[in-house]
């Protein structure tokens, strides 16, 4: 929206006075005000140049997201899409962890070896990509670590046991040129499902904090483990630990998030979206109708200010259809998120589109 001058000039000292007096109330600490016209609260407040996962008044909404974000035939329209979506948060998934401490997203793209970033041999594009990505609308962008069946964290225990954390562990090489190479990159997500060895995982966890990341987690069962990691590290880091993303799917989906405890740091949900995978099976949990319902319930009962969706590489093409969803549900508004049309996929067989299981 345009504004004559005057209007303009009238707008602008408004939001100056809102300022000042903003910054008067609020209390001495590394917080700051900024104007942000492409997130849904308008005037927000940061902890920092990275860290806008904790606004006031504002929702957050992340997305997984697999291949399609640096595969050469699907980047494009990925990014083009996330870009415009209402999404703060994109979780790039999912980085696994050899033996030698090789760095690997999906064992199909190596990042980093040796303490050294190799990405750009095969995908020279990513690091621009996920620039692009943080810069409209200053969305926080992420990495993933781990999944099911995964070794990463059992890799990680071992190094961890056999060359700890300092300046000569690979470890701490590896990342140290993921956080060059990949400035947009502020938080690890920490997906682990096999290890669940909470003092390495607090090591880790410190380790990256010391460099500069923060720290989410990404948890469906053993929530001692959990609190346990987040407790040690934020009294070793405050702040560190800045999210937990509860899987309430799959086999987390009976979780709730008003019994996963963690003091001081949010818990954001997060659903199944139904969709297609890439043979064309339909997968997922949630329709548009269903998931509105979820959230609505979770703010309800325990007042959650976000939640996030798995997985966009099973519903790219629509997935503002389910980010509305969400934030109706937030927002109390039962009634209104509906997927009225077929659901259109662009990497599926034709057969599998206008899926009507999709439909409320």
């Amino acid at each position: 929206m345009r504004l004559i001058p005057s209007l303009h000039r009238s707008a602008t000292a408004v939001l100056a006075i809102v300022a000042l007096v903003s910054a008067a109330l609020l209390p001495q600490t590394s917080w700051g005000i900024s104007w942000d016209e492409d997130m849904p609260s308008g005037i927000t407040i940061a902890r920092n140049k990275h860290d806008l996962s904790a606004r006031s008044g504002q929702i957050h909404l992340g997305i997984y997201a697999g291949g399609p974000v640096y595969k050469e035939d699907r980047r494009a329209g990925t990014i083009a899409e996330l870009v415009d979506s209402k999404f703060t948060e994109i979780i790039v998934w999912s980085v696994h962890i050899d033996a030698s401490g090789t760095l690997n997203l999906n064992m199909e793209f190596p990042l980093c070896e040796g303490g050294v970033y190799v990405g750009g041999k095969t995908h020279p594009s990513f690091a621009g990509d996920l620039d692009r990505l943080h810069a409209a609308g200053k969305r926080q962008i992420t990495l993933g670590i781990g999944a099911a069946g995964s070794p990463a964290f059992n890799s990680i225990k071992d190094l961890i046991q056999k060359e700890g954390t300092g300046a000569n562990s690979i470890l701490r090489k590896n990342f140290s040129a993921l956080r060059e190479a990949l400035p947009a990159v502020s938080t690890i997500d920490l997906n682990d499902e096999v290890t669940y060895d909470a003092d390495s995982m607090t090591k880790f966890s410190v380790l990256l904090a010391d460099l500069g990341f923060q720290v989410s987690l990404c948890p469906y069962r053993n929530p001692s483990v959990w609190q346990t990691v987040a407790r040690d590290v934020n009294n070793q880091h405050p702040g560190a630990i800045r999210a937990v993303n509860l899987q309430c799917y799959g086999g987390g989906r009976g979780n709730n998030p008003g019994t996963w405890t963690f003091p001081g740091i949010p818990v954001y949900p997060g659903v199944w979206a139904k969709g297609v995978d890439a043979s064309g099976w339909g997968v997922g949990e949630e329709t548009t109708s269903s998931t509105t319902q979820r959230y609505a319930g979770w703010k309800k009962a325990v007042q959650t200010q976000g939640g996030f969706l798995w997985l966009y590489d099973e519903i790219q093409g629509k997935t503002g259809t389910f980010a509305d969803a969400i934030l109706e549900g937030l927002q109390g508004n039962t009634g209104k998120a509906r997927l009225k049309n077929g659901y259109t996929y662009t990497t599926t067989p034709s057969s599998k589109r206008g899926d009507r299981r999709l439909m409320h």
